[in-house]
């Protein structure tokens, strides 16, 4: 069992070494990577502020909705605002990221370090 453990963790890291390795030796690297850096985080940046503009209008129209007097409306008109409303909220999610583990993944991560620890 204990060999098991070792062999397991012997691979991993050769696995993470190999990785890195072939990073670093890549042929498209360059000595003017900060400035590549730079471009990339300026690109995020901007595509971040794009997303928080987008996800805060969304959410005032949220607001919006969720504040109308729905007594008046048809069933229709109430079908169109909770599909509206649901399309947003999916937006918001997409845009939102994140990541969400599953309970069978948590299962099996838990089940790893038992095993390997």
């Amino acid at each position: 069992m204990k060999k098991i453990k070792w062999l397991s963790v012997v691979c991993l890291i050769a696995a993470f070494s190999a990785i890195n390795t072939a990073n670093a030796q890549s042929p498209d690297r360059t000595n003017s990577g900060q400035l590549a850096v730079t471009q990339i985080t300026q690109e995020d940046d901007e595509l971040k502020a794009m997303e928080a503009s987008q996800a805060k209008d969304l959410n005032e129209r949220l607001v919006e909705i969720n504040a109308m007097d729905k007594s008046d409306l048809t069933r229709s008109e109430k079908a169109k605002l909770r599909e509206e409303t649901r399309s947003i909220r999916s937006q918001l999610r997409t845009l939102g990221g994140g990541v969400y583990i599953t309970a069978g993944g948590i299962i099996i991560i838990l089940l790893l370090l038992i095993l390997l620890f």
